[in-house]
């Protein structure tokens, strides 16, 4: 007996492939991975392919936008994450739960949804890369949005129930984004 897999996939809200992602989410998602190897490997060849990439597709404003964006994410990330943040290798035709977050945050700074871009920030990094690292994705957020272009919301949150928490002394936490991922990966 087989199981039509294709028919499980289509009830899923949330992508799994790059292909299932839009044009602007792949190239985004492209971009993050390249500059993040660019960087670790000391090797500008990366660098100039994510500026050739960005520039030809958003024009060199919006580019420059997002690079500056980018690299505040990266900063924020590398000195606050509060766990080792998960990239898939350039190649790889599949998406990650915190390839994901990093859309999610974009897409939530776009349609100003600060509730679940803060929720979002803090179950990526600590108190002290939050700003940051909404500043980051808010650059990239306002670069799309001057291009017309809107990144869908992929989380199974809703606005007004975001997963709101009280802990026993009534401060404000928020519980991490409801993403169903499956990660995988060649």
């Amino acid at each position: 007996m087989s199981v039509n897999l294709r028919n499980k996939r289509e009830n899923k809200s949330l992508p799994i492939e790059m292909e299932e992602l839009i044009d602007a989410e792949r190239l985004l998602l492209k971009s993050y991975r390249r500059w993040v190897v660019g960087m670790q490997l000391c090797d500008n060849q990366y660098l100039k392919s994510v500026w050739i990439d960005l520039s030809t597709a958003f024009g060199v404003k919006s580019a420059q936008s997002i690079i500056g964006g980018l690299q505040s994410v990266i900063a924020a990330i590398g000195g606050a994450s509060r766990r080792p943040i998960r990239l898939y290798p350039l190649c790889c035709v599949f998406v990650c739960a915190d390839e994901l977050l990093f859309l999610c945050l974009i897409s939530a700074c776009q349609s100003r949804n600060h509730f679940l871009a803060r929720c979002t920030a803090n179950w990526i990094v600590s108190a002290n890369g939050t700003s940051d690292l909404i500043e980051g994705c808010r650059r990239i957020a306002e670069a799309l949005t001057e291009k017309d272009i809107v990144l869908p919301i992929r989380t199974d949150q809703q606005q007004s129930a975001a997963g709101e928490v009280f802990n026993e002394t009534n401060q404000f936490n928020c519980a991490p984004p409801q993403l169903r991922v499956v990660e995988g990966g060649a």
